[in-house]
């Protein structure tokens, strides 16, 4: 586990709908939702330059995107359990002694 979270990107968890989900093959997937009109602040955040290459997966709706964040995470050098108080559920999926 890492020691230290990316400020910004913690804030911008703690201030919107983060989810985690158990995929088909048992995985944990962690992710958020962002209005359209807060894609601007997530693409300072994680820089301009996450998008090239291919960028980052999403799933798109009316008016927000959904996008997965355990890679994001990965880059940073942290896991989910690092970013565990953006997720209300996180104790039903990894119980309470993780940390």
């Amino acid at each position: 586990m890492a020691e230290k979270v990316d400020a910004d990107l913690y804030e911008f968890l703690r201030n919107h709908e983060c989810q985690l989900y158990r995929n088909k093959h048992e995985e944990i997937i962690a992710w958020v939702v962002v209005p359209f009109s807060d894609l601007d602040n997530l693409a300072k955040i994680l820089g301009y330059g996450a998008f090239d290459d291919g960028g980052i997966e999403v799933h798109m709706m009316s008016g927000y995107i959904a996008l997965e964040l355990n890679e994001i995470f990965e880059s940073y050098g942290n896991s989910i359990s690092d970013y565990k108080n953006c997720f209300g559920e996180y104790d039903d999926y990894f119980g309470k002694g993780e940390c």
